[in-house]
């Protein structure tokens, strides 16, 4: 599985937003690096606690300035949160009964989701932020 690089197009514009967003990407980033040896190592077990960590941070700071806003489509956008939570707990649960298989498929499909909700999902928000900020 290959890494994925921070390209302009995610910016949101906002400062604190993008230094999450690159921050999650760089968990994700280390977890794909020590997939491959083994997912009880300290490398792997350390990214997936940063990343569960940064992404409900994230998410809280997100879901709080989204609300200050005034962002219309809140409730569905934290329902999109909720859903990127439960594949990141999927991925704890599946590396903590060492199936490998299954994280690796969980992982890819995390991954593609992240970007996804970066590139599209964010971008919702973008024009209420711009008004706000």
């Amino acid at each position: 599985m290959e890494t994925i690089e921070w390209h302009e197009e995610m910016s949101m514009g906002v400062v604190q937003f993008d230094r999450q967003h690159r921050q999650i990407l760089d968990n994700i980033n280390r977890l794909i690096a020590s997939e491959e040896n083994a997912l009880r190592s300290e490398a792997f077990t350390s990214a997936l606690t940063d990343l569960t960590r940064s992404i409900r941070a994230h998410f809280e700071t997100e879901e709080s300035m989204l609300e200050t806003a005034g962002f219309p489509d809140l409730e569905e956008h934290k329902a999109r949160h909720g859903e990127l939570i439960a594949r990141v707990a999927r991925l704890n649960l599946e590396t903590s009964l060492s199936n490998h298989s299954a994280v690796k498929e969980l992982l890819g499909r995390f991954m593609e989701c992240w970007v996804d909700h970066i590139l599209d999902e964010d971008q919702e928000y973008q024009s209420t932020l711009a008004r706000w900020v």
